[in-house]
């Protein structure tokens, strides 16, 4: 898996970088497929002291999507990287489902024949 860390308009320290990729490495367990993961921080314009972690999945073509806004950047990671492990999770069991039910369209045609 390719990991991309981008920092918009603030500097990350070395330590953040290295807790969102920790965290982001552990997502493989879940999912094997995942071919990159883009990882962004920024600070709200909005909000005073709101910082922003987002995180970008590539798996099979497809983009999972995480936002999430805290005080804390670490607070933030864990939030979006909560967020995108149940997005995986999800994706998994549709793509077993799918293949369970070809499977049994399979085993009916087969059956008329």
């Amino acid at each position: 898996m390719e990991i991309h860390v981008t920092s918009r308009k603030i500097k990350v320290k070395s330590e953040i970088k290295e807790h969102a990729i920790s965290e982001v490495i552990k997502l493989e367990n879940i999912f094997d497929h995942i071919q990159r993961c883009d990882i962004i921080f920024y600070k709200d314009g909005k909000i005073k002291n709101t910082q922003v972690a987002e995180i970008v999945l590539r798996a099979n073509g497809h983009f999972l999507t995480a936002k999430e806004k805290s005080d804390d950047m670490h607070k933030s990671i864990d939030m979006a990287v909560e967020k995108v492990e149940h997005q995986l999770t999800t994706y998994k069991s549709k793509l077993k489902s799918r293949k369970k039910n070809i499977g049994k369209k399979v085993l009916k045609k087969s059956d008329e024949e």
